[in-house]
């Protein structure tokens, strides 16, 4: 009985230089234009471009969703602006789901998993990547301001009133009154992921 390609997403294995053409080979061989779909990886926290490039490298399409950072000043002048990952910690691949085990043959080691259910990894809805873009190309950074008074308990349910993720209900896993910011634990993409938010666009959700 074959095992079950899942199986690999558990491995802590290292590749060899062997192992590596295995993996590239695997996603050539898979990935055929009618079998390729959206899929959200987790990576480690700052490290999403350089995942993107190693995938790119790989020949596989990646896509972090980026927005412009803070303007910042070197003696007087102002420095080009930094792309920052909107979802920190996490990218978009365009791939066949049967290529996906192969992922870990590429020894890429900011590499966590790749979002889904106990089932698998979820595929996302190509209509759910385009309102995603036409999210990113009007992002702008939530201004956030201290609060003083919050009757919020961790791990409590929440609910983002409006702002990016309006309307959306999650889990409270942070919040700091001094910098008025809450970090909430969202449903998105097939699987849960961290958001940051303005401290006084959340409440209290049954």
């Amino acid at each position: 009985m074959r095992p079950d390609p899942w199986e690999t997403y558990q491995r802590n294995t290292r590749p060899t230089g062997r192992t590596k053409a295995l993996g590239r080979a695997l996603i050539l061989t898979y990935n055929k234009p009618d079998n390729l779909e959206w899929f959200v990886l987790q990576v480690w926290d700052d490290l999403e471009f350089e995942v993107e490039r190693k995938l790119e490298a790989a020949g596989i399409e990646a896509w972090v969703p980026t927005k412009a950072g803070k303007v910042r000043k070197n003696r007087g002048r102002r420095r080009p602006r930094d792309c920052k990952a909107v979802f920190t910690g996490y990218l978009f691949v365009h791939m066949a789901k049967a290529a996906l085990p192969a992922l870990y043959r590429l020894g890429i080691d900011e590499l966590i998993g790749v979002l889904g259910t106990e089932n698998g990894p979820t595929p996302i809805r190509d209509a759910e990547v385009i309102e995603v873009r036409r999210m990113v190309d009007d992002w702008t950074d939530e201004e956030a301001k201290p609060v003083d008074d919050v009757e919020l308990v961790i791990r409590q349910k929440v609910l983002v009133r409006y702002g990016h993720y309006g309307t959306i209900a999650g889990r409270l896993e942070a919040y700091c009154k001094r910098k008025g910011r809450a970090t909430i634990r969202l449903k998105l993409f097939g699987g849960e992921i961290n958001a940051d938010v303005p401290l006084d666009r959340i409440k209290a959700h049954c």
